[in-house]
Formats: C-alpha cells, sequence, structure tokens
C-alpha cells in the first residue's frame, strides 16, 4: 500500500492548499477584526457624545451640548436619545422653536412614540410662559405645536 503522501508532488499539491486555506482564513479573520474595531469605535465615539452632551446639561453649558448631541445624531440619526439630549439642550435655552422642531425631526426618523411626553413638556413651557404673560416663541402657540404633532404623528 502506498503512503497517501509518497510522491513530492503530492506534498508540494497538499502544502500550496493548506498554505492557501490559511492565507484566506487569515484575511478573512482580519477583515472582520478590522470591522469589529471599526463598529466598536464608532458605538464609542457615539456614546461618548451623549454622556457629554448629558453631562454639560446637568452643568447649564447648553451650546456645547447642543453641539454634542447633533454630533451624536450625525453618527447614529435613527436613535431616539440624541434627540431628546438636544431637545433638552434648546429647551434649556429657552429655545422652544429649535426643541419642537427637534423632536419633529426625532420623531420622523424613529416613529418613537417617546417624543410624545417631551413635547407636551415644550407645549406646557410655552403655555406657561403665556399665562405669566410673556409672549411665546415666534411662530409658536400650544395649540398650533399640537396641532402640528398630531399630523405628524398620524402622516
Amino acid at each position: 500500500m502506498k503512503h497517501l503522501f509518497s510522491s513530492n508532488r503530492t506534498l508540494r499539491i497538499a502544502a500550496i492548499v493548506l498554505v492557501t486555506v490559511a492565507g484566506i482564513s487569515a484575511v478573512a479573520v482580519g477583515i472582520y477584526g478590522y470591522n469589529y474595531i471599526v463598529v466598536c469605535q464608532k458605538e464609542q465615539a457615539y456614546t461618548e457624545q451623549i454622556g457629554i452632551g448629558n453631562n454639560d446639561i446637568s452643568n447649564k453649558k447648553y451650546d456645547t451640548a447642543i453641539a454634542a448631541f447633533s454630533r451624536a445624531i450625525e453618527m447614529k440619526g435613527t436613535d431616539t436619545t440624541p434627540y431628546l439630549g438636544l431637545a433638552e439642550a434648546y429647551i434649556g435655552k429657552q429655545d422652544y422653536d429649535s426643541a419642537v422642531k427637534c423632536l419633529q425631526t426625532g420623531f420622523a426618523k424613529t416613529q418613537n412614540t417617546a417624543f410624545n411626553a417631551k413635547m407636551e413638556e415644550v407645549t406646557a413651557l410655552i403655555d406657561n410662559k403665556k399665562k405669566r404673560g410673556m409672549k411665546p416663541p415666534k411662530g409658536l402657540r400650544s395649540g398650533s405645536i399640537q396641532l402640528s404633532w398630531h399630523k405628524a404623528i398620524k402622516a
């Protein structure tokens, strides 16, 4: 009975096949590893921006919070968290018009009903301003916000 690798030619072919399979496997593992690292770095950068934004809101640094949440939206525009944080920063600045636009955009991108409570909060703040005899932000009246919000939700 002849041994499987008795000829030099068979041995060379087996070695070439083995090296080729090992090379292809190494490339596949490398590509997977690279993609995994890139995804992890993007997720880490996103989480960092959310943290910066939340910290800045706590410290009443609304402009830097707006910048951080805006960067987070650029990274992950289908997540609810950065839109709600951005709206909170605008509320802190009493820029209710921008808060409403942010909430409407966030709802349109995510279809998440978590925006309803924040929209009600903005509406209550505008109503409170009206009760104290202050003019609501230009173009914003609580009734018009509710109407446009309900139209956005039904669409």
